[in-house]
């Protein structure tokens, strides 16, 4: 297998980088909405949806394609000369936001990624430590109690993170309710229709893509080569 171009460490920051590119999609929008005039804003904020999508849908097989013709290199080093375009085209275009105060609300930032974190850890080291093991049970109530304080906080703060009171009108709901349908249907998609193509057709199904597996499934599954 070949390693990860410049290391583990800057590919766990890229992907630090990229969430941090996805949670400014709504920003964007937020700016479209009150920086554009009336006539504009609508348009631009269509745009950034459509765009969003497209690229999310592209990505995919154009990345596929350049990791197949170029190697495993060639698509990290892509996405980074991309991003590095559009981060010159948004100096040179955009024109600076007007000064205003800022309020970030700090403790429900860290109430809310704690919580999170503490979820995904537990996720992740469940199997290892054992479902019902102390250490398990125990970050999963640390987890849910620290979500359920950030929810309380965010009641009560004037300038919350996120207005949870908008989440029960029903449009808003709707809307989140079909992106967690998609995602859900989306992701475990993308990985079965790669395990169906690797899976050699000696184990009942499968295309036998790629002759660096045996034909042994638990090897497959748990992806070493032969």
């Amino acid at each position: 297998m070949q390693p990860i171009p410049a290391g583990f460490s800057v590919f766990l920051a890229g992907r630090a980088l990229q969430g941090a590119g996805l949670g400014l999609v709504p920003l964007a929008t937020a700016v479209a909405r009150d920086d554009l005039p009336a006539d504009r804003s609508r348009p631009a904020i269509v745009l950034i949806g459509v765009t969003t999508a497209a690229g999310i849908g592209i990505g995919y097989p154009l990345v596929g394609l350049l990791a197949q013709g170029l190697g495993l290199y060639a698509p990290f080093w892509f996405a980074a000369g991309l991003s590095a375009l559009a981060l010159a085209a948004a100096l040179v275009a955009l024109p600076d936001s007007p000064a205003r105060p800022a309020r970030v609300d700090t403790t429900g930032a860290v109430l809310l990624g704690a919580g999170i974190a503490g979820l995904l850890l537990v996720l992740a080291q469940g199997p290892v430590w054992g479902w019902t093991s102390a250490a398990t049970l125990a970050g999963a109530f640390a987890s849910v109690a620290l979500l359920a304080a950030w929810a309380g906080w965010e009641q009560r703060v004037r300038h919350p993170l996120i207005e949870l009171r908008l989440l029960g009108r029903r449009p808003v709901l709707a809307a989140n309710l079909t992106v967690f349908l998609i995602a859900v249907g989306f992701y475990p998609l993308t990985s079965l229709v790669v395990r169906f193509a690797q899976t050699p057709p000696a184990a009942g199904y499968g295309f036998g893509v790629g002759s660096a597996y045996a034909v042994n499934p638990l090897q497959i599954t748990a992806g070493v080569p032969a």
